[in-house]
C-alpha cells in the first residue's frame, strides 16, 4: 500500500510544533550563555576611613567589598594624600589577600606625610580567582582629627 499524503492541516500542525521546539531550544541556549557571562568577573567597592595619628601621620582603614560573582585576589594598593603617593605600614598586608564573593575584608595601616583635612584616596587593583579578570576600585575620604 502506498503512503498517502498527509492532510494540509496535519502538515501545518507539524510545522508549528517544529517551530515551537526550535524557539524553545534557542531560548535555552541564549539563557545558558547569559548565565555564563554573568558568572564571570567581579565588582569591588573600596571604603576608606582616615584619622589623625599625630606626628604627621594618619591611621587608615580600607575595606574592600566584593559584590561577586567571583572571589578576588588583591594585587596592589596605592594610597595618596591630595594626589601624592604616601608611604604606609600595613598592620595586615592586603597584597595577595582573597576577598570572597559577597564578602568584605578590612586592612589597616599607618601612613606618614599625612595631616588632618587632606583627602586620602585608595586605589585597589585585583584579579578574579577563576577567570583572571582584572578588577579595581577607588575610595576616598578626608583625614579627620
Amino acid at each position: 500500500m502506498a503512503l498517502r499524503a498527509i492532510s494540509p492541516a496535519v502538515a501545518v500542525l507539524i510545522l508549528i510544533g517544529v517551530a515551537i521546539a526550535v524557539g524553545i531550544l534557542t531560548g535555552v541556549i541564549a539563557l545558558s550563555q547569559t548565565k555564563s557571562l554573568a558568572s564571570k568577573g567581579a565588582t569591588i567597592q573600596v571604603l576608606v576611613d582616615a584619622r589623625d595619628a599625630g606626628g604627621g601621620s594618619a591611621s587608615i582603614s580600607v575595606t574592600i567589598k566584593n559584590a561577586g560573582p567571583e572571589d578576588v585576589i588583591v594585587d596592589n594598593v596605592v594610597v595618596r594624600a591630595n594626589g601624592a603617593a604616601v608611604t604606609c605600614t600595613w598592620q595586615n598586608n592586603p597584597i595577595g589577600a582573597t576577598v570572597r564573593s559577597g564578602a568584605s575584608a578590612s586592612f589597616n595601616a599607618i601612613c606618614s606625610g599625612v595631616s588632618v583635612g587632606q583627602t586620602i584616596s585608595v586605589q585597589v587593583d585585583a584579579h578574579t580567582r577563576n577567570t583572571n579578570t582584572n578588577v579595581g576600585g577607588t575610595g576616598s575620604t578626608e583625614v579627620l582629627p
